[in-house]
């Protein structure tokens, strides 16, 4: 019944109601003419009232006749206008709106127990049969209880002394979920956000057995603040009468009490009412929500077209629908929620079109069957695991599973692509072996049925809901289980599987589980192929990968000489296999500052991939992408940025697409160097590219984005971004201490950041307490000459020069030099650093004549290792004119402070604190060279 015929009804019952009993009939009859519907509607709802009247519905007698006597007068009409008057204890105060069901009036309390304003629902004629309001009342109760952020709390309720039900209910001053977030142009990820908040206001009340009913965009309200506020909860149930026969009002289909445009196909046919229906109801919200229009055209559709589109037609995807609109209306859509049209399309196809579409599933029992159930899904879809919604195939959680973990797949070929290489070896068995053609073949089979057991064990839906997240984890772990249970007698496939789990773990920085099954791994090699086979090479390898991973170079570098030295004795070793080997040595050794040694070792790796034709392949240039690395810390930039340049191109063209983890690692370097080289937006640029690139292949939480944080927060530093910075060091300490522990390497780098930062700001207590914590894990796990412990003396001395602790300021500077040397030799930039600083102490301390003899040491060696506009420069000028500034060599001084600026100039903004000292400087230079002549 649309809302026009619903106010006739309501009117000539209203009327008909104050006349005799024998009277009413003919009286609509006469006033229907010319509508058979509603004469039928009409007179219908008169009987209904009328034998509410006539017949008990209770079964207590007792509690019927106190009814009756409490509302003596339910037959009068509702009053026309009711501002200012009084229903029990609230003062009417004004008129909100007309619904379907009543009219909505502010008030507040007339005894003053509650000062905020309310809102009072008076329901209209029909509702006040002794039965509705015996319901009524208990379920009031009911509805009462639900107490949640997200839901509009039902206060209070009664009848009004004319015998019409009404509910008081918390005043909300908002517009409605769709008005609100087109207003505001929120993104989708916001929408979905808002739209969460809503499906845990649903679940609340699921959780208290109570539905809505009629969840629409004009019963979900948004205060200023942002707060979703869900009205009306629970009314629908509360208004139905028990006996469908006794409705308020009925269509040709059954009793109704909802909004058609948003009603469930169970609510049209009239069949049993669940949980379900509110996530109907939640689907539409969604869609619209999401996709700008509504799932069904129902503009200019009759209510039999509209009641058959809704139970009978299955509404396009939110992507398609939106694609098949005219462009103005994609853009108009697009331009509110602050995106283009193909953007939000390529946003709402794959999981939120399968969410919404299982919502909307006209079987109840097909869609998702409570809000727990939509609001789960929506939060794997954020967290990139399979949703409920989507086809549960192999393919499909295969193809997650590579997309949250695309480096524990990509190094290793990857667990779950075993099936196409255990086929594709098994083929290759068969085509040479054709005697054993039907044993392979069977075996073939048997890994391919093996691995996909994996998935049906770790399935939620198939291991009964008893699993919530298909995890990596979770699906290695499971996969432990099963080789160890069913392949334990077959080796071949026991070393292959393990050692691809082992893999596969380590690059999910599950350094512990992972040398677990690889050592399980070896060991059952070492029993079937020999203790010097290249299948026990191969593990001592994945070993050392996992070693060098979790900072442990040492050991790295004792797995990986086992390694090279049983590829080595092998006649005719595999060169490719040889060069991987010699690229993962390298890597131990640059983790152990050892960068010349690295170097060579990356070089050998590099003439091995060439030698044996595999020059143009992924695993060469991800050597040359470390050896570039290498030669950033050798300040050999011109040759790094080569090698970093040519291995992106390379895995541009090589991947399909833009995600790939060796693409954001290469922009990850280059970041890093374009910042050595004091390119700090260019560095920017990069290292977010990066950042990004990684968190969506590795999840928020992963130690190469902890790296990538870190250096971010570097270059954030030196841009003089505090806030920036700040937020990339928490981040990197935060992923650091969960990944490694408060003891480990990574997590004193984090703090030594942290420290760097507290130094910049000022908070000189606070960086001395992290300098020595960084300092006391450094010196407890690595090498006396560790490159990082020189960093981290470093730094500490140089805070300590700042608060003027000058003696033990240069003993540090002075160790952080002999350590750099040891390493660097005699003419890297890091050594001119060290003196730098070394002769910026000396002049404090007076011995000038040492100090102008280490800055001349030090801009020398800039000279020839880095940029001729690198800061360090300029740093370096500065500080060698405050030298000068004391011998009174103003002219001396004058110039370097002129090369300084304009170096600086080239490097940071003109209000950076490092352009301002040397302003400064030159200006007090200037003003002393005026005074003395």
């Amino acid at each position: 019944m649309d809302r026009e015929n619903w106010k006739n009804i309501e009117e000539i019952i209203d009327t008909a109601l104050t006349m005799d009993q024998s009277q009413r009939k003919t009286y609509i009859e006469e006033n229907c003419k010319g509508s058979s519907e509603l004469k039928r509607q009409a007179i219908k709802m008169l009987e209904n009232i009328e034998q509410a009247k006539a017949s008990n519905y209770l079964e207590d007698d007792k509690q019927y006749l106190e009814f009756e006597a409490y509302f003596p007068n339910s037959n009068k009409p509702a009053g026309r206008s009711l501002i200012g008057n009084e229903i029990d204890v609230y003062k009417i105060t004004g008129l909100i709106g007309h619904g379907g069901m009543g009219s909505v009036y502010t008030a507040k309390r007339s005894d003053e127990l509650y000062e905020k304003q309310v809102a009072i629902k008076i329901l209209h004629r029909g509702m006040d049969t002794p039965s509705n309001i015996a319901r009524f009342r208990r379920e009031q109760q009911i509805l009462a209880k639900l107490n949640h952020p997200n839901i509009a709390q039902l206060l209070d309720g009664g009848v009004t002394e004319d015998g019409l039900p009404y509910l008081v209910m918390e005043y909300v001053d908002g517009i409605p979920l769709h008005d609100y977030c087109d207003t505001h142009q929120l993104n989708l990820d916001k929408r979905i956000e808002l739209f969460k908040s809503v499906c845990r206001a649903v679940r609340h009340a699921h959780s208290n057995t109570v539905i809505h009913r009629d969840l629409k965009p004009s019963n979900i309200l948004v205060t200023e603040d942002g707060t979703a506020k869900v009205l009306d909860f629970g009314i629908a149930k509360l208004l139905e009468p028990e006996d469908p026969e006794t409705t308020v009002f009925k269509t040709r289909t059954g009793s109704r009490i909802f909004t058609l445009a948003f009603a469930a196909p169970e609510q049209i046919e009239g069949t049993n009412v669940t949980t379900a229906t509110d996530t109907y109801g939640l689907g539409l919200l969604l869609y619209e929500l999401l996709a700008g229009i509504h799932p069904f055209g129902l503009e200019d559709k009759n209510l039999s077209e509209i009641e058959n589109l809704i139970v009978n037609q299955t509404p396009n995807r939110p992507s398609a629908r939106l694609e098949s609109l005219p462009s103005k209306k994609q853009e108009h859509i697009a331009q509110k929620h602050n995106t283009t049209p193909s953007s939000l399309i390529k946003l709402l196809k794959g999981d939120l079109d399968a969410i919404i579409m299982k919502a909307l599933r006209k079987e109840p029992e097909a869609r998702y069957r409570s809000a727990e159930q939509l609001l789960e899904d929506l939060n794997r879809r954020e967290q990139n695991l399979p949703v409920i919604a989507r086809e549960d195939t192999v393919r499909y959680n295969i193809s997650k599973f590579v997309r949250r973990h695309k480096t524990g797949i990509s190094v290793a070929v990857g667990f779950l692509l075993l099936i196409t290489g255990f086929a594709g070896f098994y083929t290759w068995r068969i085509a040479h072996e054709r005697d054993q053609a039907h044993f392979e073949a069977e075996r073939a089979e048997q890994v391919k049925e093996f691995m996909l057991g994996i998935f049906d064990e770790t399935n939620p839906e198939l291991a009964g809901g008893a699993i919530k997240d298909l995890s990596a984890k979770q699906l290695l772990s499971s996969g432990i289980e099963k080789v160890e249970q069913e392949l334990s007698d077959q080796p071949e496939m026991y070393v292959e599987l393990m050692a691809s789990i082992g893999r596969a773990l380590t690059n999910l920085d599950a350094f512990d589980e992972g040398e677990e099954v690889l050592n399980k791994a070896l060991e059952k090699s070492a029993e079937f192929y020999g203790q010097n086979s290249l299948k026990t090479a191969n593990i001592y390898g994945n070993l050392a990968v996992l070693k060098n991973s979790a900072r442990d170079p040492s050991m790295a570098t004792s797995y990986i000489k086992k390694a090279i030295a049983i590829i080595e004795e092998q006649p005719g070793s595999n060169e490719q296999d040889l060069a991987n080997k010699y690229s993962t040595f390298g890597f131990s050794k640059a983790l152990q500052s050892k960068y010349d040694t690295a170097r060579t070792l990356f070089l050998k790796a590099e003439n091995l991939y060439v030698a044996s034709g595999n020059g143009n392949t992924v695993s060469r240039f991800t050597n040359s992408e470390d050896l570039a690395e290498v030669q950033v810390r050798l300040d050999e930039y011109d040759l790094a940025e080569k090698n970093l340049t040519n291995a992106l191109d390379f895995f541009k063209n090589h991947y399909a697409g833009p995600h790939d983890n060796n693409i954001a690692e290469a922009k990850s370097t280059l970041g890093d160097l374009y910042h050595r080289m004091g390119a700090y937006k260019k560095a920017d640029s990069l290292l977010q590219q990066a950042l990004e690139l990684k968190k969506e292949l590795l999840g928020p939480e992963n130690s190469t984005i902890a790296s990538t944080h870190q250096t971010l927060a570097l270059n954030y530093r030196l841009l003089g971004n505090y806030d920036n910075a700040f937020h990339h060091i928490k981040k990197a300490i935060e992923i650091n201490k969960k990944i490694h522990g408060e003891q480990s390497y990574t997590y004193a780098q984090s703090i030594t950041n942290l420290a760097l930062f507290h130094s910049e700001t000022k908070n000189y207590d606070q960086a001395l307490s992290m300098f020595e914590r960084s300092i006391e894990i450094k010196e407890t796990i690595l090498d006396k000459n560790h490159t990082s412990l020189a960093i981290a003396y470093y730094n500490y001395a140089d805070i300590l020069k700042k608060i003027g602790r000058l003696q033990k300021a240069k003993t540090l500077f002075e160790k952080a030099l002999e350590i750099d040397k040891i390493n660097y030799g005699t003419n890297h930039s890091d050594i001119a650093i060290d003196l730098n600083k070394l002769a910026s102490v000396l002049t404090k301390m007076g011995n000038y004549s040492k100090a102008d003899s280490l800055f001349k040491q030090a801009q020398r060696i800039y000279s020839e290792t880095l940029p001729k506009d690198h800061y360090r420069i300029a740093e370096s000028l500065v500080e060698h004119a405050k030298l000068h500034i004391r011998y009174r060599n103003y002219l001396k001084a004058e110039s370097k402070l002129l090369e300084a600026i304009k170096i600086y100039q080239a490097n940071f903004d003109t209000q950076d604190e490092r352009i301002k000292e040397a302003k400064s400087l030159l200006k007090e230079c200037r003003s002393k060279m005026d005074t003395n002549g």
